[in-house]
């Protein structure tokens, strides 16, 4: 006498679970369908705005044990040209033309746009976000919330693949070390004293005119540590 409704309930359960997926992939094609989409003026204040922060981030590297103490980003700068004698130019501004909401501590730090819509927003940092409109944060060395990557990251530049590719960009990388190096002599009427690459880094980013120099500084383009003479 039970068969009947259990045969039922079993068929309707099947029923479900293979509409399941159906439903899931409607309403995935749905999302995909309803992505904004940006203006090319949107997106280049968005990359202006993620690369001003990003000379942020080098030039907060300078500060090894502590941040110091800002309470707005005019401080924040003055702080950074004081301590590290870079002429690298540090905006007050994000793409959209308003001023940073910045404030550090010695334990941390925080650098942040409000986004195309002009306002800061209360809540906690939330990793990759859809929109422009999202307030786009820098914190101790980290985007904490970015918009979606491939709106805002140029496009890649190609790594070197054959010795003559590398060879040339290898000479490229230590041409800026050079000019670091020649920096610090013009700065403090001495050329730096370090017996490592290492040790090298941390005195010329004080006077590196390109505050990405330390990212070239440790290998060439075989992944081999370069020494010094």
């Amino acid at each position: 006498m039970r068969i009947v409704p259990i045969i039922s309930v079993a068929i309707f359960a099947l029923s479900l679970s293979c509409a399941g997926p159906s439903g899931d992939k409607s309403s995935a094609a749905a999302a995909v369908a309803e992505r904004p989409v940006f203006s090319e003026e949107e997106l280049d204040r968005a990359r202006a705005t993620y690369e001003s922060l990003q000379v942020y981030e080098e030039h907060m590297k300078f500060f090894w044990s502590e941040y110091p103490d800002a309470n707005n980003i005019s401080e924040m700068i003055e702080l950074i040209k004081q301590n590290t004698y870079s002429d690298t130019p540090l905006s007050l501004f994000d793409g959209w033309g308003n001023e940073f909401r910045a404030h550090s501590s010695k334990d941390g730090y925080e650098i942040r746009s409000a986004g195309s819509d002009d306002v800061f927003e209360d809540s906690l940092p939330g990793g990759v976000v859809d929109g422009l409109h999202r307030d786009i944060v820098l914190a101790s060395g980290k985007f904490v919330q970015v918009p979606e990557p491939s709106l805002i990251l140029p496009t890649p530049t190609p790594t070197p693949s054959t010795d003559t590719e590398k060879a040339k960009a290898t000479m490229s990388s230590m041409q800026r070390i050079v000019t670091a190096c020649g920096a610090y002599q013009i700065d403090f009427d001495e050329y730096p004293l370090a017996k490592s690459i290492e040790d090298l880094a941390p005195l010329v980013l004080r006077s590196a005119p390109n505050g990405r120099v330390l990212r070239v500084l440790f290998h060439d383009e075989w992944q081999r540590c370069r020494g010094l003479s």
